[in-house]
């Protein structure tokens, strides 16, 4: 752990200035399409133990779009999967136990 912490010590200098919005939205763009892409391959392909994946991929999606949104918060990412791949109930059973996993968390 601190080989890492090292590292990134080292290029703390390196790495100046922030990106510009521009370049926020689009790379937040990229991502939404590739984690779209992956979850559409796990859930159309009925890789059941993969599940798990595609909602870890989604909530941090969601997450990164709640951040992008300024603190306006959205599930709609999520509520879209869940409508979209409704047929498919192990599914839906992982988005749920996620969700209640990060009530709980959060209480």
């Amino acid at each position: 752990m601190n080989f890492f912490i090292n590292i990134a010590e080292k290029n703390a200098g390196v790495v100046d200035g922030t990106i510009k919005d521009e370049e926020a939205a689009g790379y937040l763009k990229w991502c939404k399409k590739e984690v779209s892409k992956r979850v559409d391959e796990i859930v159309g392909n009925r890789c059941n133990e993969s599940y798990y994946i595609a909602v870890n991929l989604l909530v941090t999606m969601n997450e990164l779009l709640n951040i992008s949104n300024m603190g306006e918060l959205t599930d709609g990412l999520l509520a879209y999967y869940y409508r979209k791949y409704s047929r498919y109930s192990a599914f839906k059973k992982e988005i749920i136990a996620f969700r209640d996993k990060c009530d709980n968390v959060q209480e």
